[in-house]
């Protein structure tokens, strides 16, 4: 028999879902019910995809905005469509700077719509436990906005998906609470049509005939009186729930065996489906029909309506209504003796089932079979029966307590931001006066705290330029020594070697030779080596080599300067145009130290047959490399080799200094020094 429906309203597919009512370009939102929630049901992946494809360039521009406010028509409407996707990330990005806006305007009931758009994509893609989520978080902003006509249907949704997860008491409890509002202030709000439907469901077991009747008919009534003036509903609507609730009407009266009304029931379906027709409802409502006449003895073709409404569902997706179609056909089959059909129909729900981890149904396929085929009643599938009627009664009962907590966080959350409104006012003023005091006294202590600083640097950089200015007035007298020695042997040159290979070259001009060419060769060799000697005289005496005592030449000469007993050969390379006007003197004085310091090293220690020293600017640093070929350091001796005290100076520099040795590879220094902090 075709199960009890798990939805109150009958799954209308939606021709017309992407129209959306909740658009409002006003700053303040208004509450109005949204029809297409209301009567919509969970789109297939292939309908999600199609959806998401479709407003892929509109997306794209709503997630650009940066200014909502000017934006709010193309962002409403984009969160609109997307809420029918499986495009989580856009959604919730959108959803987020909306409810952002909203809080920042004071704007509750659109801050509440967007808790519940939030909650109505989650039930599509069925996250129970983050659905009842939002719904509370929309119930609490709109209690604080003081709309009851928005918290009163904000329950019944509550209570929709309280009963489809199988928690009838808890949502019996919620709709009476809608029902009660509704009833009293709105009776001629669709919700509470659909209300009156899902309170029968609720108490299928405790309602008579009678009293399940009398709730359909005042749902019946509304929706009568409102036919062709359309003020509850519009028109493709009101046909959309009308037919709906005829064919909740038909499965209850099919669910208590009262096959003539359903029947007659389901006719009447059929007959609204024709002004908004839609094949899955079709299938649904036909499968109602043909059972309800079966059940009477009328129907020979039972088999065939229902494989009929098994191709539509099969054609269009629907694997839920595919597995309750399937098991009626098994129970159909196995009525009409036909065993193996029976089995065949009974293994294809249950196989669809476990794919798709639709425990409930699968619970059913097995009792079906175990029932209707001895032979199946294995140790395994009767494992199997106890392990999901086991994992059932965990799985509602987790769902209870998950919600059950849900809510109590929820109201705990509410009660606590009342009190902390207070507290927070309170504790600003406090925290005002405080913050105040204590920004003069660490403005106080921290100026006091630079001055003294102030005056120790300036006190370091007075040292450090006095120690600058020593090197270079010792560069410079060691310079002078040299360009007098050289001026000195320029000078015995020119007076001394010159004028002896004048005299020389002279006599020999003099005297009479027998071999005039031999004596020829020898006065012009005497000639070429007078103007080598006058021409060294001249570089000698006019160098002006060190001319420049600048903090360059200081590093050439301090290179220049080393020799060792391995015969080290040292390479300086500094970059072409690299000035060193964007590092401070004491920088200088450090580095020089440093590279002192590191050179020592290499010649006391290192066994290396070369050195490269390079200085090159690398994105605003200055980088010092001092890297050799020798033996390295051991891990012992790291720390010592002068390495602290080149730290220290690194330090004081401002500079980050970094050591890598390996054993008989060699040993590199990097000196790095950021010159945009030096400039400040």
């Amino acid at each position: 028999m075709l199960k009890k429906i798990t939805a109150v309203i009958y799954p209308l597919l939606f021709s017309g879902l992407i129209l959306g009512t909740s658009g409002c370009q006003d700053n303040k939102t208004t509450y109005q019910t949204d029809l297409d929630y209301l009567y919509s049901t969970k789109p297939t992946e292939g309908q999600r995809d199609s959806i998401s494809k479709a407003i892929e360039p509109q997306t794209l521009r709503a997630l650009k905005v940066k200014n909502i406010e000017s934006s709010l028509p193309l962002v409403d409407s984009v969160l609109d469509q997307l809420s029918w996707t499986g495009n989580k990330n856009a959604f919730l990005s959108l959803s987020q700077s909306v409810i952002k806006f909203a809080q920042k305007n004071k704007d509750l009931n659109r801050e509440a719509k967007a808790y519940q758009d939030i909650a109505f994509f989650y039930n599509n893609i069925e996250q129970s436990d983050s659905v009842y989520h939002y719904y509370l978080k929309a119930e609490n902003v709109y209690s604080i906005a003081q709309d009851s006509l928005a918290m009163a249907e904000n329950k019944y949704y509550q209570s929709r998906l309280l009963y489809r997860l199988g928690l009838f008491s808890e949502s019996k409890k919620k709709l009476t609470q809608s029902i009660d509002y509704l009833d009293r202030n709105k009776p001629k709000s669709p919700i509470l049509i659909e209300a009156y439907q899902l309170m029968i469901f609720c108490q299928t077991e405790e309602l008579s005939l009678d009293q399940a009747q009398t709730l359909f008919d005042q749902a019946l009534d509304k929706l009568t009186k409102d036919e062709g003036r359309f003020e509850i509903l519009t028109q493709q609507k009101y046909y959309s729930a009308l037919t709906g609730l005829y064919t909740n009407l038909a499965s209850y009266y099919l669910n208590i065996n009262e096959y003539k009304q359903a029947e007659l029931t389901a006719q009447q379906a059929l007959t609204y489906l024709n002004k908004e027709y839609s094949a899955i409802n079709y299938a649904y409502i036909h499968s109602i029909y043909a059972l309800a006449k079966y059940y009477q003895g009328n129907n020979e073709n039972i088999i065939e309506d229902l494989l009929l409404s098994y191709d539509i569902q099969k054609r269009l997706d629907y694997t839920n209504y595919q597995v309750e179609t399937s098991l009626t056909l098994g129970d159909i089959y196995n009525d009409l003796k036909q065993k193996q059909e029976s089995l065949d129909w009974t293994m294809k729900a249950y196989t669809l089932a476990k794919e798709n981890n639709l425990f409930r149904l699968q619970k059913e396929a097995i009792e079906l079979l175990l029932l209707n085929d001895k032979n199946k009643a294995t140790a395994l599938l009767i494992d199997e029966l106890i392990h999901l009627n086991r994992k059932l009664d965990l799985q509602q009962q987790t769902t209870r307590e998950k919600f059950t907590e849900i809510e109590y966080e929820s109201f705990t959350l509410s009660k606590e931001n009342e009190q902390l409104k207070y507290r927070i006012t309170i504790i600003i003023g406090v925290a005002t006066v405080l913050t105040i005091l204590l920004v003069f006294v660490i403005l106080f202590f921290r100026l006091k705290s630079r001055n003294k600083a102030l005056e120790s640097l300036n006190l370091r950089k007075s040292k450090d330029q006095e120690i600058l200015n020593l090197l270079i007035e010792n560069n410079n007298i060691e310079q002078q020594a040299v360009q007098n020695e050289r001026n000195r042997v320029a000078k015995d040159l020119h007076d001394g070697v010159i004028n002896s290979l004048f005299t020389i070259r002279f006599n020999l001009q003099q005297l009479e030779s027998k071999n005039t060419d031999m004596q020829t060769l020898l006065i012009n060799e005497l000639l070429s080596l007078e103007q080598i000697v006058r021409d060294i005289s001249h570089a000698l005496a006019q160098s002006n080599l060190f001319k420049n005592k600048s903090f360059e030449n200081l590093i050439v000469e301090l290179v220049q300067k080393q020799s060792n007993s391995f015969k080290t050969v040292f390479n300086l390379h500094i970059e072409q145009n690299l000035t060193f006007d964007c590092i401070t003197t004491i920088q200088k004085v450090n580095i020089y130290h440093i590279l002192q310091e590191a050179l020592q090293n290499i010649n006391k220690h290192s066994k290396a047959t070369e050195c490269l020293i390079d200085i090159a600017m690398q994105d605003h640093h200055l980088v010092v490399l001092i890297k050799d070929n020798g033996v390295g350091i051991a891990k012992n001796k790291i720390n010592g080799l002068g390495l602290a005290s080149m730290k220290e100076r690194a330090k004081v520099a401002q500079a980050t200094l970094n050591l890598s040795s390996k054993i008989q590879k060699g040993t590199s220094i990097t000196l790095t020094i950021d010159t945009k902090q030096a400039e400040s």
